[in-house]
């Protein structure tokens, strides 16, 4: 899903998500293939449900040599979106920020 996320026009409400389907996508338990559904007759969803779930920062790592802030989200984000001013780097973990050294923000 994340890869479908990534295209901007496909299945982000009801009216643009259809399904087309090989007659080699799947068969039967007697080996029948399953009728096929060509791009021109593709099936609209019955139902949908959009994303409403937050990306979630699962790791970073920085490379001071490269100067390289690399950042791992659990689902696809829209890059032009990030807002790098809204990062902070930290010492330590701490709810309260004592002086400019302990922590930055880009």
């Amino acid at each position: 899903l994340n890869e479908l996320k990534k295209l901007y026009a496909i299945a982000t409400r009801q009216n643009n998500t259809f399904i087309a389907l090989s007659a080699l996508f799947a068969r039967d338990m007697s080996g029948v293939p399953i009728s096929p559904i060509s791009q021109a007759a593709a099936q609209e969803a019955a139902a949908y449900v959009g994303d409403f779930v937050s990306p979630v920062l699962t790791d970073f790592s920085l490379d001071m040599d490269q100067g390289l802030l690399s950042l791992t989200f659990d689902e696809t984000i829209r890059a032009s979106t990030l807002t790098v001013s809204r990062i902070t780097l930290l010492a330590a973990r701490s709810a309260v920020t004592t002086n400019s050294m302990s922590a930055h923000t880009l």
